[in-house]
């Protein structure tokens, strides 16, 4: 099948070379944690050796959900072609104090649909509901989605060889969260400079970039802010 690799870290928002590689703004956290407001990511979407779209990540803005401080963390993935368009977001909004998701959306647009999802969550009660359902659906007291559980994987040891499983993930029946840390490689930079990384293959629910059969790949930098370098799936 076809291979999609998002790479080419390029500049974010403007900073001081210190905040970060390339102008990107990182800010770490009391404990050095490279989470925060204003953190944003940009890629390019490759198939093979052509690039057909644009990828990003950001820490959007803080954000109120129920009262609780939250930070809002969107993933974008827009491709373009000839024959298929789609654009996909994913938007989490995560309680940097108990290290929790609160809401999480998914809104898909491509040439045959449209499709939007909303779930909030209620991690005190451990409970979830959706969008669209009645249901009210049981979920873990310390839940995460898709989008808070890698950015939640940044501010993990990450030591070589061990593998890394959390039964956190909102819909109960998808878990366990899996990180697996495969070693440490160099990695060539847009800037033609090289860059200490470490290997992971992340496993999160069963659809998806990160899907058990994608064998997804994610390189992070080596270093305190663990700065996504390049996705391959």
């Amino acid at each position: 099948g076809a291979v999609v690799e998002i790479d080419d870290l390029r500049f974010g928002f403007p900073g001081r070379p210190r905040d970060g590689l390339w102008g990107v703004r990182l800010r770490l956290d009391a404990a050095g944690r490279p989470l925060g407001p204003g953190e944003r990511f940009e890629f390019s979407v490759k198939l093979g050796i052509i690039s057909f779209g644009a990828a990003r990540m950001e820490v959007v803005a803080p954000d109120t959900v129920d009262g609780h401080l939250t930070w809002k963390i969107r993933m974008l993935v827009d491709i373009g072609s000839l024959v298929y368009d789609a654009n996909d977001t994913l938007e989490s909004w995560f309680d940097p104090r108990k290290f929790v998701s609160r809401r999480f959306e998914k809104r898909f647009r491509n040439s045959k649909q449209n499709r939007n999802r909303l779930y909030s969550f209620s991690p005190e009660d451990g409970i979830y509901t959706r969008t669209g359902k009645d249901t009210v659906y049981a979920t873990p007291l310390d839940v995460l989605d898709d989008v808070s559980f890698l950015y939640v994987v940044r501010t993990l040891p990450l030591e070589v060889g061990r593998t890394y499983e959390f039964h956190r993930y909102y819909d109960i029946g998808k878990n366990p969260l899996v990180v697996r840390v495969l070693g440490r490689e160099t990695m060539e930079l847009p800037d033609k400079s090289k860059a200490p990384c470490l290997l992971l293959a992340p496993v999160i629910g069963t659809t998806g970039l990160f899907r058990p059969q994608a064998k997804a790949r994610l390189w992070l930098t080596d270093d305190a802010r663990r700065i996504p370098v390049q996705i391959k799936a």
